[in-house]
């Protein structure tokens, strides 16, 4: 009789472990479907993020009503286990993202509030121009702010305790002032890694760039996204006709940018000829009224309450950390998007004008370079996209990610925060140089 119910007991517990076990795969696999845009687009996602986890989910579901009470025990005990020892490795990874991102982010370390006062008149780290704009409801592109607040001191990040900033020019650019008092060779079209995030001056990309190519106008800005640097283009290009310009791609965010700028109006308006391009200079009003919301970001920046928008439990329940360790982190879907290839055909246009050339750099993730499994195949997709409508638009592809591939450590490319390292700028600066013939 004590043997029966023992038996009974493994039974019900071991039904219970398996159940639990399978119902945490049914239900990734059940989101995988849910959002099958993003995880269940090719063959590759839905055999990651569907057809792997519904399989093990069944197969637990299966084990638990089949197994005799003792195995189903010991397989469902052991599941439990393994799956508990992945979320205690993920909760120690997500610790360290969590410290590292707050760190870089100049938000956490004690007496750092006072050290950042300084940069209050600029947006703080992580703050972006197309949040700026939406704050004050710009509605047409020659409105738009396109530039930071000029002559002000911008905080990137911090390094071991330390602010890293750069001075903006007289337009609110990442650029040494004088470059403006003489003709430009080269523009820089880009997001953070044009702008140099967590890199000093000297060692961010475009500085080392203008070791080769002296006369380099960056504008490159946060969240920046393929049809924000259109407006640039169409906004400084005619005034400034360089012989050159480059967009900087990066596979990480810029294809999901583009999504959500189709959806802004006054971003939308540099696909249409002709578009006011709106001053180099914003209106003093603007300057104001920036700056109002600027004051209202810092408060919120120290509250904590702009790092709670972030999906750090999403994140975690998808066990997102350990499955990078792992190379098995593929990115989400990339969907046709026809508005990529006319921006580039657009921007090719405009460039005409003065006879300049516009060219492309792909800048590869850093997520590509780590991880136990080769996982390329997975991200490979959005690059050859990218790299067939530029040529198709007849703009110059200069892609890093063999070039980062064939160094022997391409991880060391990358900083803590993802952006390239000093060593990483450096080698992408060598292959926009000899892609340029300078």
């Amino acid at each position: 009789m004590e043997d029966t119910d023992t038996s009974r007991i493994s039974g019900w517990l071991g039904l219970i472990f398996c159940c639990l076990v399978g119902s945490y795969f049914s239900l990734t696999a059940a989101y995988a479907l849910l959002n099958a845009s993003d995880y269940a687009s090719d063959l590759p996602r839905q055999i990651r993020y569907f057809l792997t986890p519904l399989s093990i989910g069944c197969l637990f579901f299966l084990m638990g009503f089949v197994l005799r009470p003792e195995s189903r025990l010991m397989v469902g005990l052991t599941a439990v286990s393994v799956l508990f020892a992945l979320f205690v490795f993920e909760s120690f990874m997500t610790v360290r993202v969590i410290s590292q991102f707050q760190g870089l982010a100049a938000a956490s370390q004690e007496g750092l509030e006072d050290k950042t006062t300084p940069f209050r008149r600029a947006m703080p780290p992580a703050y972006t121009l197309k949040a700026l704009n939406a704050e004050l409801g710009v509605e047409d592109a020659s409105d738009a702010m396109l530039g930071g607040i000029p002559g002000t001191d911008v905080l990137l990040c911090t390094l071991h305790g330390e602010p890293v900033a750069y001075r903006a020019d007289r337009y609110g650019f990442r650029n040494p002032d004088e470059i403006h008092d003489h003709p430009v060779d080269l523009l820089v079209l880009g997001d953070s890694f044009a702008e140099g995030v967590c890199l000093p001056d000297g060692q961010d990309l475009v500085s080392q760039i203008r070791d080769y190519i002296p006369a380099t106008f960056n504008t490159g800005t946060r969240g920046a996204g393929p049809l924000f640097e259109l407006a640039l283009l169409r906004r400084w290009g005619p005034e400034i006709t360089p012989p050159d310009t480059l967009f900087f791609f990066f596979e990480g965010n810029d294809w999901q940018n583009l999504m959500g700028e189709k959806r802004k109006g006054y971003l939308l308006e540099n696909l249409e000829s002709p578009t006011p391009p709106g001053p180099a200079t914003p209106k003093p009003d603007q300057i104001d009224e920036s700056a109002r919301i600027i004051t209202e970001w810092w408060e919120e920046y120290f509250d904590g309450s702009y790092y709670s928008r972030r999906p750090w439990l999403r994140n975690f329940i998808a066990l997102q950390e350990t499955a990078g360790v792992l190379g098995l982190h593929y990115p989400k879907g990339f969907p046709e998007q026809p508005e990529f290839q006319e921006i580039l055909r657009t921007a090719s246009a405009v460039a005409k004008d003065w006879n300049g050339h516009v060219g492309l750099v792909f800048i590869p993730v850093v997520d590509r370079y780590i991880g136990l499994l080769p996982n390329g195949f997975a991200h490979d997709g959005l690059r050859y996209k990218v790299r067939d409508a530029a040529e198709e638009a007849g703009v110059n592809f200069i892609d890093l990610t063999d070039s980062f591939a064939a160094t022997k450590d391409p991880r060391s490319l990358y900083g803590s925060d993802a952006h390239l390292s000093e060593e990483g700028a450096a080698l992408a600066a060598r292959v926009v140089k000899d892609a340029l013939g300078k």
